[in-house]
């Protein structure tokens, strides 16, 4: 019991009880159900404004590919007929249908300042600001993904014209080159998001360790569902169709529970003291634990 009481005073402890005073595995859910609804949106809005500058080229097709590349194999198909329908259905409407489209997307952000602001114990930003900051998250991803698939193209050429001296080494450095491109875009992504979108005035420092937490819990994601889904996965395959749907958002609930914990990380690491005894305030006054002084008479 003693090493018990020790554990949770320790910083990992007090860490973990903030997690769970903040209903982390809640927030996870929250994240997870706005990114079903606005994955897709999202990914659609993002694949337009490439379009739009890219034209129906080789850049835009391998953008597209590096854009849902993260996805495990057993969705990948879903969300690519997905976005195929989507695109159908939205060719008539020009540039309406693409305004609404941003719209939709940028609601993603929107849901994840909540759930950072909920974490941070800070007010939300009014209805104006905060959808100007979700309008820039999403061009910020979108010029993200451009400059990193550019980068990709040239590597790819450096590859090529290494075959042409040393055979043996193009494989390794394009792939090298590949990977080293898609890690170094994910960290900047974490850092940015974890230093703008939160309501709250800090330092890009303060950023640093929920962003380097979450991409290397992404990654980690990335190359260990797909091993999940081919030991354990056939207990998907009982509800048909469903299935991949189903597979779809345990991936979205584990990638919210991943975001959560680096903001969780952030706010602690930050202001160990305040983060932690604003968690308990918030959890005694939901359990109706919290004692206020009598009114005078």
């Amino acid at each position: 019991m003693q090493e018990l009481k020790s554990l949770l005073a320790s910083p990992p402890g007090r860490l973990f009880q903030k997690f769970m005073d903040d209903r982390g595995l809640m927030l996870a859910s929250l994240l997870a159900w706005g990114m079903l609804n606005t994955f897709l949106p999202l990914l659609l809005g993002i694949l337009s404004l490439i379009g739009l500058l890219l034209g129906d080229s080789a850049a835009a097709r391998e953008a597209e590919n590096r854009l849902l590349a993260v996805l495990p194999p057993a969705i990948d198909s879903l969300v690519r007929d997905s976005l195929t329908a989507l695109t159908q259905a939205a060719t008539g409407a020009g540039l309406i249908s693409l305004g609404l489209l941003l719209f939709g997307g940028s609601n993603f952000f929107v849901t994840l300042e909540t759930v950072f602001d909920l974490v941070y114990h800070v007010p939300e930003r009014n209805v104006v600001i905060q959808r100007v900051v979700s309008f820039a998250g999403l061009f910020g991803v979108t010029a993200l993904l451009l400059i990193t698939t550019g980068a990709a193209i040239l590597g790819s050429g450096l590859g090529e014209t290494l075959s042409a001296y040393i055979p043996a080494l193009a494989g390794a450095v394009d792939a090298g080159v590949g990977t080293g491109i898609s890690v170094s875009a994910l960290v900047v992504m974490m850092v940015l998001m974890y230093w703008l979108i939160p309501n709250r005035r800090h330092s890009l420092l303060h950023a640093l360790p929920g962003a380097a937490l979450a991409s290397v819990a992404l990654l980690l994601v990335v190359r260990i569902f797909p091993i999940y889904i081919a030991l354990f996965g056939g207990g998907f395959s009982v509800y048909a169709a469903f299935g991949s749907i189903l597979v779809f958002m345990f991936w979205l609930y584990i990638v919210g529970v991943v975001l959560v914990a680096g903001a969780v990380l952030n706010a602690f690491v930050e202001d160990p003291q305040r983060s932690v005894e604003l968690a308990a305030i918030a959890a005694r006054a939901r359990t109706g634990q919290l004692e206020f002084p009598e009114a005078r008479t």
